[in-house]
Formats: structure tokens, sequence, C-alpha cells
């Protein structure tokens, strides 16, 4: 999948390794060739086809190349999952008769395309089968790294966070003083994920930048092959936001560059969280189309979600309720729990909103969702990485919230809301 985004020194080594190839690999140097030359997206989509028909490597080719697995995971770079699994399928006897490691290798992409279109529980199970190796031996280094991301993930969306910890933490599989190889990365970035979703802010953001460096030296242009929108939101939430604002644009013109539907949607999806007011509606919506007829459920959710969180923001509540509904029931179907309960979580905010805090007939949805948070004692830069906004956004809903309930003081605040909310009642 990386080699879709090489730099054009590593492109000349790429074609420089790829002259030694030997006849039954021409049908390969012919896809890599144009891939590493750039050419646009529909155009590499219509090589691949044929290497699916053409003859596997011979065993215990030292070259390592497999037609079918080069197609395959073009197709996943491109997003094109249905088509990946049905190559991938097709690919496994064969595989399994030629190299241990590209047959492991042609199960990681199973099972991370599996993880994508939403087979949580299946994707998991065959990654620590993977793990566990098969007839005796051993997982490939390779095989391990890959795999050991890919149960990492799936463990993270179902909330066993100490089950994932053992899967990343397991010895020798990260390296953290030496050189970051490309079977590092995923793992990097599950790691990071993880410590995210434990509150290790710091580590987490460690970890995803450092495999966006690596990526980078392997000439891979940000946001292109895999989104890094994680490391985004982890910025914003410690209060980096000039250099979360930078990063998620840095991410959305990678994206843009490569036109995969996932990585494009994640990086409009987290920019429009941190773009104040109406401005971010766009930026959403153009991620929800992106995701009307795409196959992975995940990515389909994440953007559900955050299509229900701008929307709710802006004041359009019943809009936001069938983004989180959708959301809700496609994360509880496929048994991504964390997703499912922030969904949960945000459509009883909307419910809330509506039923117990009817001053908001005093303040748009975004004051009193400020000032509420205010009177519970939040600083102002706390409330921005809650709501994703910046200092001065809060700033300007608080001195606007103060003026329209008559205050002076964050004191006042929790009284204020009360009464107006009483005042509310009283003449419904």
């Amino acid at each position: 999948m990386w080699i879709a985004q090489l730099s054009p020194s590593t492109r000349d080594r790429g074609r420089a390794r790829l002259d030694t190839l030997e006849r039954p690999h021409l049908a390969e140097k012919a896809l890599l060739d144009q891939i590493w030359r750039g050419t646009p997206a529909e155009h590499i989509g219509r090589l691949t086809g044929d290497l699916l028909h053409r003859p596997r490597v011979p065993a215990g080719d030292s070259t390592g190349w497999s037609a079918g697995l080069v197609a395959a995971v073009t197709l996943a770079h491109f997003d094109r999952l249905a088509e990946t699994r049905q190559a991938v399928l097709t690919l496994r006897d064969a595989a399994s008769q030629t190299d241990t490691t590209l047959a492991g290798l042609d199960l990681c992409l199973r099972a991370a395309v599996d993880y994508q279109l939403g087979d949580i529980a299946g994707a998991g199970d065959l990654a620590l089968q993977l793990l566990s190796g098969t007839d005796g031996q051993r997982p490939t280094r390779m095989v391990q790294a890959f795999a050991g991301a890919v149960r990492a993930e799936t463990l993270i969306a179902q909330g066993a966070l100490d089950a994932a910890t053992a899967t990343v933490e397991e010895p020798g599989l990260i390296d953290d003083g030496g050189a970051d190889t490309i079977a590092v990365i995923p793992l990097l970035r599950a790691r990071g994920h993880l410590r995210i979703a434990q509150d290790r802010l710091e580590e987490g953001l460690a970890d995803l930048l450092r495999g966006r460096r690596a990526a980078a030296g392997l000439g891979l242009t940000p946001g292109a092959w895999v989104g890094w929108s994680s490391a985004v939101t982890a910025l914003h939430r410690l209060g980096r936001t000039e250099e979360a604002l930078f990063m998620a644009r840095e991410e959305l013109a990678g994206a843009r560059s490569c036109g995969a539907p996932a990585p494009l949607a994640a990086a409009l999806r987290t920019l429009g969280l941190l773009t104040p007011g109406p401005a971010a509606l766009p930026l959403v919506e153009e991620a929800a189309g992106l995701m009307e007829d795409f196959p992975g459920q995940l990515e389909k959710v994440r953007t559900q979600l955050t299509y229900g969180i701008v929307l709710h923001r802006v004041g359009k509540s019943a809009a936001a309720r069938e983004q989180l509904r959708m959301a809700a029931e496609t994360s509880g179907v496929h048994g991504a729990h964390v997703l499912n309960r922030r969904a949960i979580d945000e459509l009883r905010s909307i419910e809330a909103d509506t039923t117990g805090r009817r001053s908001r007939t005093v303040l748009t949805p975004q004051q009193q969702r400020v000032a509420e948070l205010a009177a519970e004692g939040m600083q102002n830069e706390e409330i921005a990485q809650k709501l994703f906004v910046t200092v001065k956004t809060v700033e300007w809903h608080l001195t606007q919230a103060y003026r329209k309930l008559g205050i002076e003081s964050r004191s006042a605040l929790s009284p204020a809301l009360a009464a107006a909310t009483l005042d509310y009642a009283k003449s419904a």
C-alpha cells in the first residue's frame, strides 16, 4: 500500500530494484513502475485485474514478490475493499504453496480488510491465529508486526484495552531503540490509538508522530496512504491547537492528492471538528458523501458520528439525531463497542438539551453548551479541547452568554442558567 506515494529519490531506487526482476515478474514491474511514477489512481486500477490472473511466484523465489498480492494490496490502497477481499481469498491457496511469509501477509491483508468491513471479531480471531503461528512455526517478524497491529485495533474498538496492551507490548514487536521499518508503522499507529484510549495522551501522540515520521521517511505523503487524524485529536486535547490545525490541513492535502475515500473522509471530518460554527458543515458533509456507498462500516460509523456532533453543535438537532442513531445502530451490530457508547452518549446529550435545558431560547446551542461546561468548573482551555474549538471561540461564546443572561462573572453562570430554564418552563 505504501508504494503509491513514494518520493522521487525512492522511486529511482525502486525502479533499479525492479530492473533486476526476471520475466515472471514483468506484470508486477509494470504496475509498480506506474505507481512509482505517480500515475493517477484510475489508471493504476486498470492494471490490477490483469495481475490477479498471472502465474504466481515460484516456490523459493528470492525476490519475495507475488503478482496477485501486489494487485490485492493496490486495490486495498484505493479502498476497493470488496475486490480486495475476493482477491485475497483467490490467492490464499496459491500463496500457501509458495512462501510462508507471503501466505502470512496474504492473511494479514484479509484480516485488515475484514476489520474495515466491520467483521471486528472475525478479523481479531484471524490476527490471533497468525500470531499463534501454524504447524508449530512462529510467524515471521513482518507477519507478527502486521497481525499484531490488526489484533490490537480490533481489541481497542471493542474496548478490551488490557488485552490490546498485552498485544502491542509483546517483546520484540517494537524496537524503541532501533530503526522503524514499514512493518512497524501500523503497530506504532495501533499503540498510539491504545495509549490515547487510556488517556496517556503524550505517549500516544509520541507513537503516532513517530509512525508518521517513519512513513514520511519511506516516501509516503501524509494522509495519503493512511490517515493520522488521531494525532491531530491528541494535539488538540493537549492544547496544541495551532499544531493540530496545521497537521489537519496537511493530512487533508495529502488525502486529496491520493483520492482514496477512507483517508479523505477521515481528514475532512477531523478538520471539521476543529472548525468552529457553520464552516464545519461543508467539510463533514463532503465526508458523509464519500461514505454513502462505501463498504467499510467502521469508517462510515466514524463519519456519521462526527456529522451528528457537528450538526448538534450548529443547532440542527433533528438531523444530528438521525446521523447518531445510524452510527449507534451500525456500531452495535458490528461490535464496535467504543463507537457505540460514544454515539449513545451524544444522543443523550441532545435529548438533555431539548428536554431539560430550555434556556436555549435565550442562548444559541453552542453558547448554551459552553456556558454549562463553564458552570461545571471547566476552564476555557478544557472546554475548547472537549468541544474541538479554539479558546478564542470559547471566550466569544461566554461573552455572548454573559450578555444575554445579564451577568458579569463566571460564578453567576449556574444560577443564571437555572433561572433561564425556570422562566421558560413557566411560559411553556
